[in-house]
């Protein structure tokens, strides 16, 4: 796609690990820039990755996007996951922390994940949600 001026690379990805005990959630976050000219339900996403595993070769279990909305909750549709017992857990997962993150930055978010085992849900959404709120530009 060729650039007129008006459009906005992502910012460098970030990468965090959070320490959800006794897990250790690796995290990769794209935080795409504002922008004036394009429509903002589609130009501001936040695409976040979660895994419990170090190396970068995991396989998506599951993928869900949220769309933040002006009252209640964010509205959510699972792009991929959950076909599996397996997938079940980091679908879950994958679709609270996109509600969560949507509506804490007012932002569309793609939210991946690969967790495995008994995830404290609750708080691993917070720390990572948080991770990404401090990174919003």
């Amino acid at each position: 796609m060729a650039s007129n001026g008006t459009e906005m690379a992502p910012i460098a990805p970030i990468t965090a690990q959070i320490s959800v005990p006794p897990y250790t959630l690796f995290c990769h976050i794209t935080i795409f820039p504002k922008s004036a000219t394009a429509n903002a339900i589609i130009s501001q996403p936040v695409v976040v990755n979660v895994t419990t595993t170090e190396s970068g070769a995991s396989p998506l279990s599951a993928l869900v996007y949220a769309i933040p909305r002006p009252t209640g909750p964010a509205l959510t549709s699972t792009l991929f996951g959950g076909m599996t017992s397996e997938s079940q857990e980091s679908l879950e997962f994958a679709t609270r922390l996109a509600r969560y993150a949507a509506k804490k930055t007012s932002r569309p978010v793609y939210a991946g994940a690969t967790v495995g085992g008994f995830l404290p849900q609750v708080e691993a959404v917070e720390k990572v949600t948080a991770v990404i709120e401090q990174s919003v530009v």
